[in-house]
């Protein structure tokens, strides 16, 4: 079965922001933005302490700043959450997708100083054990088979691996009218001799088509500006590439300043 797909061109500005959750007793440091004094760093078995720092956005105050030839190296709620997430995408890209990193501090607002812990919890080092696709037949099955060659036995279980590996198979779908298309990984650890069986299955969905074309912009433009630089017409099995050039001509355009497609 088809569906359509219905499609809204529009200008838009998007505002992102971030929030955190912190003890009072951390806030109130916190809030001073304090030096960093020291880092403490526990529980790295299998790195040394000298590669764990270099992962680190916060550095420990050096000569140089003791001196006063350098500004100084502070503390804040940024490199808390900074710190404890490049640590964990770091130790999940190096086999331990169990990793988890805790980070916290101690001193006084009127020191000015902190010193800053950091405590690794590695989990075990898996290396894949088996790759298995499911939900597929024919010319899609050999292609996913192709697409998570990356995923090899006998190697550690890298998160950026496996994740370039879903993105790979959601733009295939995307490009075959399987937009909704679900890529569904199980892990099956084995920690006795720390390996990972990997399961891959894949829900398409149904097929869809392109439908009707909706313009909304605050621009009064004529229509068949849009068609023109539209690259495909209604019927046609919806592309995420012919989304994506038909964003790019209507930039081109110069009309527009942002062109955002919705479907």
């Amino acid at each position: 079965m088809r569906l359509s797909a219905l499609l809204v061109l529009s200008v838009l500005l998007v505002q992102v922001s971030f929030a955190a959750e912190f003890t009072p007793e951390k806030r109130k440091l916190l809030s001073k933005r304090p030096h960093i004094e020291k880092i403490i760093i526990s529980g790295n078995n299998s790195f040394s302490e000298g590669a764990i720092r270099k992962k680190l956005y916060s550095r420990e105050d050096g000569i140089w700043q003791s001196l006063g030839l350098m500004r100084g190296n502070r503390f804040t709620k940024s490199n808390l959450a900074y710190d404890q997430k490049l640590l964990e995408y770091f130790y999940k890209d190096q086999g331990f997708p169990d990793a988890k990193v805790d980070i916290d501090i101690s001193g006084s607002p009127e020191s000015g100083q902190a010193k800053i812990f950091v405590n690794i919890s590695e989990g075990i080092r898996y290396r894949i054990s088996s790759v298995a696709v499911s939900g597929l037949m024919g010319q899609e099955e050999e292609k996913v088979l192709s697409l998570v060659r990356g995923l090899r036995p006998g190697d550690y279980f890298r998160h950026s691996i496996s994740e370039g590996i879903k993105q790979d198979i959601k733009s295939y779908f995307a490009n075959s009218g399987y937009p909704y298309a679900q890529e569904l990984d199980t892990l099956f650890k084995n920690g006795r001799d720390s390996t990972v069986a990997v399961k891959i299955a894949i829900v398409k969905r149904d097929l869809v088509a392109f439908g009707n074309l909706v313009v909304d912009s605050t621009i009064t433009t004529q229509r068949r500006v849009f068609e023109q630089e539209v690259v495909f017409k209604r019927g046609d099995v919806y592309k995420r590439d012919k989304l994506f050039e038909s964003q790019q001509r209507l930039i081109r355009t110069n009309l527009f300043s942002y062109v955002t497609l919705y479907t």
